[in-house]
């Protein structure tokens, strides 16, 4: 049994490099992002870790990739200082977002706004674009037909339609939502 915090997983060529060199951060050519909301607090201390520590010195450009909170999570490490806006953005998430029993559209974008404001404040913008060696790219879906349109009824309608065309065929999302990727300045990641 494995004591270990941290799991491996590499092809046979990756864990003779990292058997015969080690582990170093030159190695990592991109990185994927996890996506699904309150799962970045678990890796939080990890990126406090690779980002404020471990990634330090490197200079070789490093693509980021994700949806959803890793474009939250890339964010803050795109930073001149991580650690703090890591911890900026974790207090605002656990202690300053709060919402009715009822939200409406327009509370939820006030609140997304606050915390989004509290991770990168404006003039913190000019630090994720010219980050010394980050390009995030920032993976979205753009929406089709009724689920295009923000009243609500036709928004529900609209997403009951792509859950049932989910239901029916994975492949049939494509009438309904197109997956939009927004890059870096710098250019497209690997």
């Amino acid at each position: 049994m494995s004591t270990s915090a941290l799991v491996i997983r590499a092809g046979p060529g990756a864990r003779a490099l990292i058997q015969r060199d080690g582990l170093r951060p030159e190695q990592v050519k991109a990185m994927a992002g996890a996506a699904g909301g309150p799962k970045w607090l678990a890796l939080a201390p990890m990126d406090r870790f690779l980002f404020g520590e471990w990634f330090r010195a490197r200079t070789a450009p490093l693509p980021t990739i994700g949806a959803s909170i890793a474009t939250w999570r890339f964010t803050a490490v795109a930073q001149d200082d991580p650690v703090a806006a890591i911890n900026r953005f974790e207090n605002a998430y656990l202690n300053e977002q709060r919402y009715s029993d009822a939200p409406d559209a327009e509370e939820i974008s006030q609140v997304c706004a606050h915390l989004l404001n509290t991770l990168l404040p404006d003039e913190h913008v000019p630090q994720l674009l010219g980050h010394a060696y980050l390009r995030p790219h920032v993976v979205t879906a753009l929406c089709r037909g009724r689920a295009a349109v923000e009243a609500p009824r036709q928004l529900k309608a609209g997403l009951a339609q792509i859950a049932l065309s989910n239901m029916l065929s994975r492949q049939r999302l494509a009438q309904h939502v197109e997956r939009v990727v927004f890059h870096h300045p710098a250019g497209r990641g690997p």
